[in-house]
């Protein structure tokens, strides 16, 4: 049996040795990748164009600048006046400012924080201590100095009175003499408010008892009894800048200057 083997194996070995050696085959596979060449310039440029109709990348919009007009450009009185004070009132403190119109454009000159009546501005009669609500037209300048205004000036004497005695004929008016009756205001013992003033056109009818003596004059920064003030410098460069037929108008709000 062994020899049947080695011979049976020499067989195998014979048959293995003339036999061709298997190899794999190999298959080659062809991977071609194709590239999108890379958009040029003048690429982009073409796109641009197709999308917006212009050439070029599409510009931002362009920055529009709303010019607001001021509120006494709003108003009546702009038609009739070349200058208007606006006074602003919150309680007895105020915003205070002079309007000038050039050509037909109204520009702000001036503007300062002050004070109103101590009962604020509104309705008013004698002894209320109330601003008078209202546009009114300002007339004589007076005080203790003239700082040089266009308005008609009063210097204040020794014996200077605004009558404020509605049982008097000359109620609410300036008045030289020795003495006049309460509530009438000797002018020279109030030497800071009137250093600079300005008349406020109130009850230029003089009706008993609705009220009189309401002027614009210098702060002492304290509320007024119904005047309206303004810090001393300021009060200067107003009464220089100020002419004949000028307006004031006294609201509790800006919006309601546009109702005068």
């Amino acid at each position: 049996m062994e020899r049947h083997l080695e011979s049976v194996t020499a067989k195998f070995e014979g048959v293995k040795k003339t036999a061709a050696p298997v190899t794999a085959a190999k298959t080659k596979i062809s991977r071609k990748v194709v590239r999108k060449p890379a958009a040029t310039v003048k690429d982009v440029k073409k796109s641009d164009t197709s999308a917006n109709g212009n050439k070029g990348p599409a510009a931002a919009p362009a920055a529009v600048t709303i010019k607001s007009e001021p509120v006494v450009a709003r108003t009546r009185l702009s038609s009739r006046t070349q200058q208007i004070v606006t006074v602003v009132a919150s309680g007895s403190s105020a915003h205070v400012e002079f309007w000038e119109k050039s050509g037909t454009t109204w520009i702000r000159q001036l503007s300062a924080n002050g004070h109103v009546g101590s009962a604020g501005v509104g309705a008013t009669r004698e002894g209320m201590s109330k601003t008078p609500y209202g546009a009114y037209t300002l007339g004589f300048a007076f005080g203790t100095e003239n700082p040089g205004t266009s308005l008609p000036f009063r210097q204040i004497t020794s014996q200077s009175w605004w009558v404020e005695d509605s049982k008097n004929p000359n109620y609410n008016s300036w008045q030289e003499g020795a003495h006049f009756n309460d509530p009438s205001e000797h002018l020279a013992d109030y030497p800071v408010q009137y250093h600079y003033a300005v008349v406020i056109n109130y009850n230029t009818a003089r009706t008993p008892y609705a009220g009189s003596g309401f002027f614009l004059h210098c702060d002492n920064g304290r509320p007024t009894a119904g005047c309206v003030s303004i810090p001393t410098a300021q009060m200067r460069q107003l009464m220089q800048m100020l002419r004949p037929g000028a307006y004031i108008v006294n609201v509790n709000s800006t919006n309601e200057i546009s109702n005068f």
